[in-house]
């Protein structure tokens, strides 16, 4: 044999014995965002242990009109249950950061979509009853300024209800809530001052107290009449809302008498006003 011949069996052996290392495998983490009266200039996308934050795999910045992908090697994933997150940053307009906690796998993982809403400030409502202090559920929450409803809800078993105002809201401007609780209690209403950050309202509600000779109405419907005098062309006091109580204590043909608790806002508290309603305008209050 040759020495050449033998030099390149050598090599070729050698050649042979050389383990090629194999590539990495890789997936996908890919995510979408839907905006609700935002628009963030970009997001900053962040992946990293769940106990690291400060060790990411990736950080990267990503266009809102960009798909957002990021690709790494699989086996950097924690393999503790839900032990990677998932984190985006919109950019302007001082919006929250999301957070999506995940598991690691070998295939492409899709994260949850992210909802970019306003930046808010919490609310926590408690309606209660105002004679034994105890909680009223399922009383239907209604949160609203200059036309806009912020919340609309019910009270937890608890009498609790836990909301969201938008931050950038109109802080001269009140805020309105009404309580409607069915027949249990008169439709409540308030205008309040909602302070930048954190606010819990506290509502007590009381039921209609009637004396002797007296009886409970309610509107049927909205605009409801209150007047001066039982005459037609009275002035008109003020307009009864649906279901507003009114308790009666004079009848007189199809006119009646009475009186109902009207919220002043201007005072921010309740008032006892006496007039008259007509009768088609009103409905008896099994109590």
């Amino acid at each position: 044999m040759l020495w050449s011949q033998v030099s390149l069996s050598l090599e070729t052996q050698q050649a042979d014995s050389v383990k090629i290392p194999l590539e990495s495998k890789t997936l996908i983490l890919s995510s979408n965002v839907e905006l609700f009266d935002v628009n963030p200039t970009a997001y900053r996308i962040s992946v990293y242990p769940r106990s690291r934050p400060a060790e990411p795999y990736m950080t990267k910045l990503f266009f809102p009109e960009e798909l957002i992908q990021i690709i790494l090697p699989s086996d950097i994933l924690n393999k503790d249950s839900l032990g990677n997150v998932f984190k985006i940053e919109p950019l302007g307009s001082n919006l929250d950061p999301q957070f999506r906690f995940f598991d690691s796998s070998e295939e492409d993982i899709k994260i949850t979509t992210f909802k970019v809403v306003k930046p808010t400030d919490r609310l926590k409502i408690l309606v209660l009853d105002a004679s034994s202090m105890k909680s009223i559920p399922s009383a239907k929450i209604k949160l609203f300024q200059n036309g806009i409803v912020y919340l609309n809800a019910v009270t937890d078993s608890m009498g609790y209800l836990p909301g969201k105002i938008p931050k950038d809201r109109d802080m001269t401007s009140p805020v309105n809530i009404t309580v409607d609780t069915g027949d249990r209690y008169s439709l409540w209403q308030e205008s309040f001052i909602a302070l930048k950050g954190d606010n819990e309202k506290e509502i007590l509600l009381s039921k209609s107290e009637i004396e002797k000779g007296e009886s409970i109405y309610y509107a049927v419907d909205d605009y409801s009449p209150l007047r001066l005098g039982p005459e037609n062309g009275s002035k008109v006091l003020f307009f009864l809302n649906r279901k507003d109580e009114i308790v009666i204590s004079k009848v007189a043909g199809s006119r009646l008498y009475g009186r109902t608790r009207v919220y002043l806002s201007n005072k921010g508290l309740y008032q006892n006003i006496f007039g008259w309603v007509q009768a088609e305008d009103v409905a008896f209050k099994n109590k």
